[in-house]
Formats: C-alpha cells, sequence, structure tokens
C-alpha cells in the first residue's frame, strides 16, 4: 500500500516539475493552449464530485465558472484602486479567496431548493440557473457592477500586470489542487458515503446517513473550485461577458470532456479535457461553424454508447483480455 502511494505520488511529482519546466520555456501559443487545458480540466474534476460521484448531473455548474470569474474581476479591480500595483499579488490572492467564499456561500443558499429534487428535474432545474444568472448579469441594473452585455474587465494598468506565464502557473497550481481533493474525496471514507448515496439515498439514509449534509458539501466543493477556474480564466484573459461564461452552449463542456474521458475517475476528466482541448481548438480552426453541432453529437454519442468514457473502455479490454488469457489452454 505504501508502495503504491509512494510510487503515485513521485509520478505526479515528475509530472508537476515537468508541467512546470513546460510553463517556464513554451512559446506562448502553447502556454495559452495549456491553459484553457487545465481550465477545462478543473471544471471536468470539480463537476465529477457531485455528477461522478455522487449522481447528481449539475448542468449549471458552469455557473460557479462565470461567477468566479465576474467576482474576481469586481474585486480585484476595487483592491487595485485602494493598494495599487505594490500589492498586486496580494491583490489576486484576496480577490481569488473572495471570489471562492462568495461562490461557495451561494452553492450553500442553492443547496436547499434544489436538493428536494432528483434526476431529471434536478438537471433541468440547475440548467435554468444558467438563464438566470445570464439575465441578471446583463441586465441595465446590473450594469454598473457587472457592465452589462458588454461585460466586464480588468482595469487597464492591472490588466498590464498580467502575462501568460503567471496565468499558467495559476491555472496549473488550481488544477493540481483540485485533483489532490478529488483524489482525497474518492480514497477517503467520504467516497463510501457518496456510494452509498448514489446507489439509494433512502437505503443510506436508513442506516444513519444524512444524504442532504454529503449532497450539500459535494456542491460547495465542486462549486469552489469550478469558481477558481473562473478566476484563471479571469486573470489570463483580462475581460468576460454573460455570452463567454454563462452561455447554454458551454454548460455542457465539464460534462463532455468527464464522460469522454471516464466519469468518477481522477485520470478520466484529465484525459479527456486533453483530447477536448486538442479537437475543440482544431474545430474552431477549421470548421467554426460546425463546432457546437459537432460537439452535442460527441456527448450524445458518449452517454448512449460509452458512458464509461475511455476509462472504462480501456478497463473492459483490459478484464476481457485477462479472461481469454486464464480460459486459453495451457501448452
Amino acid at each position: 500500500m505504501r508502495k503504491d502511494l509512494l510510487r503515485t505520488t513521485t509520478v505526479w511529482i515528475v509530472i508537476l516539475v515537468l508541467a512546470s519546466l513546460v510553463g517556464m520555456f513554451a512559446a506562448p501559443y502553447y502556454i495559452s493552449l495549456l491553459i484553457f487545458l487545465f481550465i477545462y480540466a478543473t471544471l471536468a474534476l470539480s463537476y465529477d464530485i457531485l455528477g461522478g460521484l455522487l449522481g447528481y448531473m449539475n448542468l449549471g455548474h458552469i455557473i460557479f465558472y462565470g461567477l468566479g470569474a465576474y467576482l474576481f474581476a469586481i474585486i480585484i479591480n476595487n483592491l487595485f484602486m485602494i493598494w495599487g500595483s505594490q500589492l498586486i499579488l496580494l491583490s489576486v490572492f484576496v480577490a481569488t479567496l473572495s471570489s471562492v467564499a462568495a461562490a461557495s456561500g451561494i452553492a450553500a443558499l442553492l443547496s436547499y431548493p434544489l436538493f428536494r429534487i432528483k434526476g431529471f428535474y434536478f438537471a433541468v432545474a440547475t440548467l435554468g440557473l444558467i438563464t438566470l444568472v445570464n439575465i441578471i448579469t446583463s441586465s441595465p441594473e446590473m450594469s454598473p457592477i457587472t457592465g452589462g452585455f458588454s461585460g466586464i474587465s480588468l482595469v487597464s494598468d492591472l490588466a498590464r500586470e498580467s502575462n501568460p506565464r503567471n496565468s499558467y502557473f495559476m491555472a496549473m497550481t488550481i488544477l493540481a489542487l483540485t485533483s489532490l481533493i478529488h483524489v482525497l474525496i474518492r480514497r477517503g471514507t467520504i467516497r463510501n458515503i457518496f456510494s452509498c448515496i448514489k446507489e439509494d439515498e433512502q437505503a443510506s439514509e436508513c442506516t444513519g446517513i444524512n444524504p442532504f449534509r454529503y449532497k450539500q458539501i459535494a456542491f460547495i466543493i465542486s462549486a469552489a473550485l469550478a469558481s477558481l477556474a473562473g478566476t484563471a480564466y479571469m486573470w489570463f484573459q483580462t475581460y468576460t461577458n454573460p455570452r463567454l461564461v454563462f452561455a447554454l452552449e458551454i454548460a455542457f463542456l465539464p460534462i463532455i470532456i468527464a464522460l469522454l474521458g471516464g466519469s468518477g475517475t481522477l485520470v478520466g476528466p484529465l484525459i479527456g479535457s486533453i483530447i477536448f482541448t486538442l479537437v475543440y481548438q482544431l474545430l474552431l480552426v477549421n470548421l467554426p461553424s460546425l463546432t457546437k453541432l459537432i460537439m452535442g453529437s460527441v456527448l450524445i454519442a458518449v452517454g448512449i454508447g460509452a458512458s464509461s468514457g475511455i476509462v472504462g473502455l480501456v478497463r473492459g479490454l483490459s478484464r476481457l483480455r485477462r479472461k481469454t488469457y486464464e480460459a486459453s489452454p495451457p501448452y
């Protein structure tokens, strides 16, 4: 057990070191590509905590990503006006923590009405939240704070402080933290509780488990990590608007990535994010008008034909090969 843990830890340390070296020496285009890969992977892993481990398909997961971006911009712009460029790192840190805390609080409040419903109704209700948040952030009444339809950007002096390499290491750190939390949940006793709730909520309640409490915890953690991805996005892009972070067409991205790689695993969403980022960029460059159609088709195909994703497919083939080997007569 300790040897496995040591081997796994060593592998991940090596990966982090290599990723750090890439961040220091890679060309700007590849830095930008990897930043989006890290953000997509963080979104998929954070979605998977509620969607994969608990079985609640949160179609509105993307709202916390958008809230993270908006809250980060609003807070850091105000901090920059007070502290200036002297304390830029502190401003980024405080704005990030404040955005995560606010998103977590919103998730805690939303959990009370949302977890009164299950299954299809839960998915539809969370999808409706995207439209609601989109309307609020776009409204003229909120324009002094959110910028309305025009969106929000970091103040010009602050935007100059941001650069792709800083954003790269910020996004990489957030992904590493998200991966660690995902692993701790999967390897801890809470995983058994999540599995019990996922299989049968009523039965789990009979054993003394409080399903709402654990669903709320998963929802808050999932929302907090998604908002972290939003802060990294905002620091990198320095501008966003409701169409970029609250659009219905991007609501399915975390689900596509998680299902493609293999929901309920750590490696699955990471593999899915790599494949998705490369394919998505190729489509945007070569077939921009068909990108949404193809992505929707991929979601349907993955959901119907390969719900266990690439990781599940590889494991299935491995089991089949092992059974075939055991059944074959000795020579």
